[in-house]
């Protein structure tokens, strides 16, 4: 039978052993330190294919030394996030990625380890699918002009295949022709101009005139009548 002076003296040389062990393993712990930054998706692997899209990437660290195994470590929410070329891609300090241009951007991740700054890199590239005109129409498509001087603003909108946005104001972009300018007049931004003549009869025709992506011809026609 132990005594019960016995027993204490076996349970506090217990409780040393054990506060040793966990300060021995907080030592450990506190040795380890981060050595390296992987971000995923990896380099090459994330595609944007338009404006404004968006790819969440993720800062994963490697925390080595002391006696313990490798961990490993979300640092997304931590970490610095750069872009190297913001004309291309954006990052927020989430790690959100936004489509900006066309091209390619190394996406940085970065913060403070045990032998300095530890980063880790991937590429994020934005491929843009080729926009093609299909069509184009003259707002509004018909005016009056009543005497010399007169003036109203055509306006010429762009439809496109694909893409953001569908519909594109092109006035200051497309070719405006009159086919009778006694009648009116107009200028490369889309503004006519009454001539004074006419047959409120027998419009003039206002086009607009864009050159597709595939070298085709795109018109748009509106009217410009003279007031009796």
């Amino acid at each position: 039978m132990y005594s019960l002076k016995s027993m204490r003296r076996v349970r506090t040389c217990a409780m040393m052993v054990m506060f040793t062990s966990m300060l021995l393993a907080g030592m450990g712990c506190a040795n380890m330190s981060l050595t390296a930054i992987d971000i995923t998706p990896s380099s090459d692997t994330q595609i944007l294919n338009r404006i404004g899209e968006k790819a969440q990437f993720t800062a994963i660290g490697t925390y080595t030394g002391g006696k313990h195994l490798p961990r490993t470590e979300d640092l997304t929410q931590q970490v610095t996030w750069a872009s190297s070329d913001t004309s291309v891609a954006t990052v927020d300090a989430g790690g959100a990625v936004t489509a900006v241009g066309s091209g390619t951007a190394l996406i940085t991740a970065s913060t403070k380890g045990g032998l300095g700054v530890v980063q880790g890199t991937s590429n994020v590239k934005v491929t843009l699918a080729q926009r093609t005109l299909v069509s184009l129409a003259i707002i509004p498509s018909d005016q009056k002009l009543v005497w010399v001087g007169e003036t109203a603003q055509f306006l010429a909108i762009g439809t496109y295949s694909s893409g953001s946005p569908l519909t594109q104001d092109l006035t200051n972009q497309v070719n405006w022709r009159s086919s009778d300018v006694h009648v009116a007049r107009i200028d490369s931004s889309g503004l006519a101009t009454g001539g004074g003549n006419g047959d409120p009869n027998a419009p003039t025709t206002i086009s607009a005139v864009a050159m597709a992506a595939d070298g085709s011809v795109i018109t748009a026609t509106a009217t410009v009548r003279a007031r009796p």
